[in-house]
């Protein structure tokens, strides 16, 4: 995301509108505050903030998948089905009367 240099401003003119400059970033979008003629921070709605956090987990998370998908375990960190039912206590019993889910 670029902010535009209309929607750049210095902290003096920030300081002096803030309450504008809010209203505004809810409409206009994201403000980039300078000091001294230098970027120093933006100021975003939280509804923005918001959707750039959820895209950020997003990425993270495929990012993970993408790393473990190349990096396959060995065949001896593989764990069964047995063990994995005999850990968590699953028996056929138990599981009478769930739906079947189909995997794979």
């Amino acid at each position: 995301m670029q902010i535009a240099i209309e929607n750049t401003l210095p902290f003096s003119s920030f300081m002096a509108h803030a309450k504008r400059i809010f209203a505004e970033v809810q409409t206009q979008g994201p403000k980039l505050i300078t000091e001294e003629g230098h970027p120093s921070c933006v100021i975003l709605s939280h509804t923005e903030y918001e959707r750039i956090m959820e895209e950020l987990a997003d990425a993270t998370v495929v990012r993970m998948a993408e790393e473990r998908l190349a990096k396959p375990r060995a065949a001896e960190d593989w764990i069964t089905q047995e063990e994995i039912d005999k850990e968590f206590g699953f028996t056929e019993e138990k599981l009478k009367g769930w739906e079947e889910v189909e995997i794979g």
